[in-house]
């Protein structure tokens, strides 16, 4: 008896302890279009979305807004450290620590923007967008901007 309640104090304190460390809400799915704002959610939500390994399926927007360039052997590849390895074409073109700055962007609402420097010394940032089923979006943070559309692999 007394071993048992040793142990149920133990649970107890334990799950009291666990919980009270949880600062991050749930991100929250919209229920009419099934889109979860990344934009909304806390960095290490963003965070946690984001590592793996992603295939980058097309890019989608520019000057028209409407268009669509297939990408072939396109991957990014983020790790829980926050390095990021992004290659288009078969081409390596990023590989180095990303920096999260959550801001204001050109669009007018605040997101969580991942800032980096290709292999070529050119700096950029994509805004953390959203999720829709299995699809992350990323988007560039500017006037006739593409967004980015990649699926886990």
């Amino acid at each position: 008896m007394k071993m048992l309640i040793v142990m149920l104090t133990g649970l107890l304190c334990c799950m009291a302890g666990s919980s009270a460390c949880r600062k991050d809400k749930p991100v929250v799915i919209n229920s009419d279009t099934g889109i979860v704002l990344l934009r909304d959610a806390s960095l290490n939500q963003v965070r946690f979305t984001m590592t793996g390994n992603w295939k980058i399926h097309y890019m989608y927007g520019g000057f028209t807004g409407h268009q669509k360039v297939e990408l072939q052997n396109s991957y990014l590849k983020f790790l829980s450290n926050d390095s990021l390895y992004i290659t288009f074409s078969n081409q390596p073109t990023t590989a180095c620590k990303a920096k999260f700055v959550r801001k204001e962007t050109e669009y007018g609402f605040t997101a969580w923007c991942m800032e980096w420097t290709y292999v070529n010394g050119m700096a950029n940032e994509l805004i953390v967008d959203h999720i829709y089923k299995d699809t992350l979006a990323l988007s560039e943070n500017g006037p006739d901007s593409f967004g980015y559309f990649m699926t886990k692999y």
